[in-house]
């Protein structure tokens, strides 16, 4: 059996986390309500718009981003049972994270003109941060798995 794992050190810290989701999650709803009212206002021409509004799809999927991580590290806090099943967790929240920054590059890559490099950067590193991490998970799983047949 699996010893009893906690996520974070301190018990405060899980709520503190679940309040950092919310919080951010109201200021991704107050974005998203300004990008649709700049651009009904008709205040920028059709460039302006163009620009501000891949900004403001940058700050939208970071934001997004933060919502998962903090409402995710909750998550993850709330239901630990184990080590390992916090590893699993932690893999879903990268997974999650990773797709977040890759459905924008594929869905708004004709207006990203000077956040490209941005996105692109940033995707790369999740994604081979994601990747080693699923690596480390098979490779402990191969472990504990010749661990349990030579036990036998």
């Amino acid at each position: 059996m699996e010893e009893k794992y906690r996520y974070f050190k301190g018990p405060w810290l899980k709520w503190l986390m679940l309040g950092l989701g919310i919080a951010h999650l109201f200021l991704l709803k107050e974005n998203i309500q300004n990008c649709i009212i700049s651009a009904q206002s008709g205040i920028y021409s059709p460039s302006e718009l163009e620009k501000y509004l891949t900004q403001r799809e940058f700050s939208c999927v970071t934001g997004a981003m933060l919502v998962t991580l903090f409402i995710g590290s909750f998550l993850i806090d709330l239901f630990a049972k184990s080590k390992r099943w916090v590893k699993n967790g932690n893999m879903v929240l990268l997974i999650l994270m990773t797709l977040e920054l890759g459905l924008p590059l594929l869905i708004l890559r004709p207006a990203m003109r000077g956040m490209g490099i941005v996105w692109v950067v940033l995707f790369a590193l999740t994604l081979l941060l994601t990747v080693w991490n699923f690596y480390e998970f098979l490779r402990e799983a191969k472990k504990m798995k010749s661990d349990n047949g030579s036990k036998q």
